[in-house]
């Protein structure tokens, strides 16, 4: 049967294939191929991306959100290039990446974007990420790569041009680590992460992350130069993570049916990670606040949850803090008192009678 999903498609394609197939013993270059996908398959874990295909010189790989695979497209590119300091014949890859509704049936997908996708990735060069911009777009603030414009391109099997733009990346550090497929400086993060759920968040140290990662301290200060400045990276990484979750949600039509997953999805990705909910919910380290930049995800995830509110018909801003404090209530009672869901299996019912309380007095007005 044929659904319709929102996705954001990445192509990869190994430049140079058939010259690299031809120089080579055929054992030898199916372990070069062997080594080439295991790691862009690294990155595509990493990044939370699903495969659909192996092209044979390249993969076709779908994500739920963009920023996800504006990350998994820089990761592979750093892949390659980090493992082309130790073969003897360098790979190139060259990849690209568009968003929007296609079909998907029989565990495939069709329709424009994968068409953009897949002709924008035969257009780049080896080392190149080709994109057009609506990921760019789809992707906001949560992405932090730098994108510069090529204009439009015409594209073979399209009808109209495509605003297209180039990804930004930085090959790895000599002394960075290889996190599960993640670049510097979110490999640093995904460790620290690690380390606060083994210490707690206020135990990270700096020396222990260098430690951790096998990186000097001098060569850490480049990118954290402060625990608070780390704080901030890990506070920014946690929202858009949580960011990721909420756009990645099919809502029912229904509009408080919309809200009740909506928080259901809220609080359970608050309660599932103690170490993330002490520092995005309680943020009691003293002397830490974020910056401006790395609150607005913050921001960005409360504005969508005034939006649920306002269309279940909740749109006086004392009802509205109430219905965040009681939420933030119930995330509290449950991390502090059970392991279960003694308190959060009551959120459906808090929700029906808070709104249906805050319509009554509305009419009384």
């Amino acid at each position: 049967m044929a659904i319709t999903e929102n996705v954001t498609v990445v192509f990869t394609d190994l430049v140079g294939s058939t010259e690299l197939a031809s120089s080579l013993t055929p054992d030898a270059g199916d372990e070069v191929r062997r080594r080439h996908f295991s790691a862009l398959r690294q990155a595509i874990a990493a990044t939370g991306g699903t495969e659909v295909k192996n092209l044979g010189d390249g993969l076709m790989v779908v994500f739920p959100v963009a920023s996800a695979a504006l990350g998994c497209a820089v990761a592979m590119q750093q892949a390659v290039h980090r493992d082309n300091g130790e073969a003897e014949r360098p790979l190139g890859l060259r990849v690209g990446l568009s968003a929007g509704e296609a079909t998907k049936e029989d565990g495939d997908y069709f329709g424009d974007p994968i068409v953009e996708a897949a002709r924008l990735c035969a257009r780049a060069e080896g080392d190149q990420i080709l994109i057009a911009d609506v990921v760019r777009a789809m992707a906001g603030r949560r992405s932090p790569h730098d994108f510069t414009s090529l204009g439009e391109l015409d594209l073979k099997g399209l009808p109209d041009p495509v605003q297209t733009l180039e990804v930004g990346w930085e090959p790895l550090m000599q002394d960075s680590i290889w996190s599960g497929g993640l670049p510097l400086p979110a490999s640093i993060v995904a460790e620290a992460w690690r380390l606060a759920r083994e210490h707690g968040v206020g135990g990270i140290s700096l020396r222990a992350l260098a430690s951790a990662i096998g990186m000097r301290q001098p060569s850490l200060y480049k990118y954290f130069d402060s625990k608070h400045a780390l704080y901030d990276a890990m506070f920014a990484d946690g929202n858009r993570q949580l960011l990721e979750r909420l756009e990645a949600l099919k809502l029912p039509t229904d509009p408080r049916a919309a809200l009740k997953k909506y928080l259901a999805t809220f609080v359970a990705f608050a309660v599932e990670d103690p170490a993330r909910y002490e520092l995005l919910f309680q943020r009691h380290l003293p002397g830490f606040t974020p910056s401006p930049e790395s609150y607005a995800l913050a921001e960005d995830a409360l504005g969508r949850l005034v939006k649920q509110l306002s269309e279940a018909g909740v749109t006086d801003q004392g009802d509205i803090d109430c219905i965040v404090a009681i939420t933030a209530g119930l995330m509290e009672a449950q991390m502090s008192n059970d392991a279960g869901d003694r308190w959060t299996r009551h959120l459906n019912r808090l929700v029906d009678l808070f709104i249906d309380d805050a319509i009554d007095r509305s009419k009384h007005r």
